[in-house]
């Protein structure tokens, strides 16, 4: 979520304490009167974040993502542009697109998003990557965040296939590379046996 670091009297600020208190609708009233009135302020970018994160939550999944991706392009923080993505990703996630959730996801990085933003980054990774065919997952792995969540979607389908050799040889990547990220996650699965 951003926030503002104004007084709390101008329309952005307002958006932000409406947007905070559940005030889905009168949020989005405050952030567009505060780019109407202020269209080069350095805030735009956060009011028009501020608008897709609202109309996400009011279901307005059009309005939300067409936000973000303002957001994305015109932001030069990457606070806004990791919380812009996050947006993307929950709108893909909500239609049902879970090959461009993972896109998205794997596009931000952790380090840009507070810690609970990251915390449900992290969530949704693990319910996107869940709902992927096999194939698109293998595309997905790549050299960010998102490849250790990948490659234990992938050891746990091999696991669950009762493939033991392609998930010992999973395993043993994921624990090289990310040491103890099976425990974390879920750690109701056993680890394969070795090869």
């Amino acid at each position: 979520c951003v926030q503002s670091g104004s007084d709390g009297t101008d329309p952005g600020s307002m958006g932000f304490a409406e947007l905070e208190s559940g005030r889905f609708e009168e949020a989005v009233v405050h952030f567009r009167a505060a780019i109407s009135q202020a269209p080069d302020d350095p805030s735009v970018p956060e009011w028009h974040l501020g608008i897709a994160e609202a109309s996400l939550e009011l279901g307005d999944l059009e309005t939300a993502v067409t936000e973000a991706q303002e957001t994305w392009t015109t932001a030069r923080s990457n606070r806004v542009r990791g919380g812009a993505m996050l947006v993307k990703a929950r709108v893909e996630a909500a239609r049902g697109n879970h090959s461009r959730c993972a896109a998205a996801l794997a596009a931000l990085d952790t380090g840009w998003l507070s810690s609970e933003d990251a915390g449900a980054a992290e969530a949704l990774a693990g319910e996107c990557l869940s709902s992927v065919e096999t194939s698109e997952l293998l595309r997905l792995r790549g050299d960010d965040w998102l490849e250790p969540y990948v490659l234990f979607e992938i050891w746990s389908r091999y696991l669950a296939q009762g493939d033991t050799e392609r998930a010992a040889l999973t395993a043993g990547e994921l624990d090289r590379l990310y040491p103890g990220f099976r425990e974390v996650p879920q750690d109701t699965l056993s680890a394969p046996a070795s090869p």
